[in-house]
């Protein structure tokens, strides 16, 4: 080591910042792993939510429900456009 110092430091120094790297390699991968087990959850929630407004949607269209009065392709619309917003409000 008392001969070879200057290559001593530099092997060192990348021991180091191998160290530092597998170090940051690690919590960027816990972090990773985390975000993506709540993804799913998510889009589950979106697609849960997308369906239920287009079943409410297309419940116009049900005969038994309009009761004899003419329900127009506009008024179906314009209903889900309604429950759209109120619906997915809080959605990104």
């Amino acid at each position: 080591m008392r001969r070879n110092r200057t290559a001593v430091l530099a092997a060192s120094a990348v021991v180091l910042m191998l160290f530092a790297l597998a170090i940051t390699m690690t919590v960027q991968t816990i972090r990773h792993r985390q975000k993506n087990a709540t993804a799913p959850n998510r889009e589950a929630a979106a697609a849960k939510i997308g369906l239920r407004l287009s079943r409410g949607t297309l419940q116009g269209l049900d005969p038994s429900e309009a009761r004899g009065n003419t329900v127009t392709a506009r008024q179906i619309l314009d209903q889900g456009v309604r429950q759209i917003d109120s619906g997915l409000a809080t959605q990104p």
